[in-house]
């Protein structure tokens, strides 16, 4: 009976670590990331996968935007601003090669609740690209996630996703 409950908790125990190992963030499972473009990306060693003058980390812990955001900060980064369709389809890439799928996921996007048309993102670049889905943004949310249904679509804040952050690329990492 005791040697029973003993494995019964060791196991608790060794899947409660797993699962909170891998709930902050999924570092990715390649030492290189094929871009968009199809040429090979760095990855540092906390992680974060460099594309053009910025990085990336894909969070597969599903967080309301505003936390997600905050995390995001933790790092001394931002939800992701998207400025291109190769830096679009770069972001997509690293979620497909994280959970294998095109999970719907939180951006830096966040429109404003005067004027519901206007979009910024909150590293404060400016919103100078978009991929909205035929049809969105529908006024149905405030915040912007990525891969729904191909595209970008406004989603109700509160909503719990996985995100993706950027900040500046690091010399020497």
């Amino acid at each position: 009976m005791a040697i029973r409950f003993s494995v019964l908790l060791l196991g608790i125990v060794c899947l409660f670590g797993v699962q909170r190992a891998g709930a902050e963030r999924a570092a990715p499972n390649d030492a290189q990331l094929h871009s968009a473009a199809g040429t090979l990306e760095k990855t540092t060693k906390a992680g974060w996968v460099q594309f053009d003058q910025r990085e990336f980390m894909f969070f597969a812990a599903g967080k309301v935007w505003e936390e997600a955001q905050s995390t995001c900060m933790d790092y001394d980064a931002h939800l992701a601003s998207v400025h291109s369709d190769r830096e679009d389809a770069f972001i997509k890439r690293l979620i497909w090669n994280h959970v294998g799928s095109d999970r719907p996921s939180w951006l830096g996007g966040y429109n404003s609740h005067v004027v519901p048309s206007r979009w910024f993102w909150t590293d404060e670049s400016a919103f100078d690209f978009n991929s909205w889905t035929p049809g969105q943004p529908d006024g149905s949310g405030h915040c912007l996630q990525t891969n729904f249904k191909g595209g970008w679509d406004d989603l109700d804040c509160n909503q719990n996703l996985p995100f993706v952050c950027a900040r500046g690329k690091r010399r020497g990492v």
